[in-house]
């Protein structure tokens, strides 16, 4: 490429591109290029539906020591959510898009409690969250005793014997 911009290969001529503007049309103003009469569109924001309520969890369990399932409801016009949650009440850090009305949260800390809270949502709104609630705590140890043998039908044979022995 020599200092005039222009390549030529087997008889073919390259020529930079230039960065001027070229006029597209004239108006009273002078002229004017495609670039000044784009217009950028015009979108807004639905709002969330009058009669869309903030859910309600109805089913929380814990899958494996570092997952939760959570569910909930009632249908109330949608079925696009976003599930906020957290290591503690006030501090919900993460946040999740569903569609449906259920979803299992994966890679938590293993085995700690998990607070939730569940919006409606549009394309670019989240209306208003529940009350967070405390789902998926850690299992509960083994408390007590394990279950006994069933020996009730020898306690009762040793009785019937008993009484036979007694009456002799």
């Amino acid at each position: 490429m020599v200092q005039t911009g222009a390549v030529t290969l087997d008889g073919n001529t390259i020529t930079a591109p230039t960065c001027a503007a070229s006029p597209s049309s004239s108006s009273p103003n002078g002229p004017s290029t495609l670039a000044s009469l784009a217009t950028a569109p015009q979108y807004t924001c639905p709002t969330i539906g009058i009669g869309i309520i903030a859910p309600i969890i109805i089913e929380s369990r814990r899958v494996d020591a570092d997952s939760v399932f959570v569910s909930w409801g009632p249908y109330s016009g949608t079925d696009k959510f976003n599930v906020r949650y957290g290591m503690s009440k006030d501090k919900l850090l993460y946040n999740v898009d569903v569609t449906g009305f259920s979803t299992t949260i994966n890679a938590l800390p293993s085995n700690q409690p998990i607070w939730v809270q569940i919006a409606a949502r549009n394309e670019c709104q989240i209306g208003t969250y529940e009350a967070s609630r405390l789902v998926g705590g850690p299992s509960l140890p083994s408390a007590g005793f394990g279950p006994r043998e069933n020996k009730a039908p020898w306690y009762f044979l040793v009785s019937i014997f008993n009484r036979f022995l007694s009456r002799r």
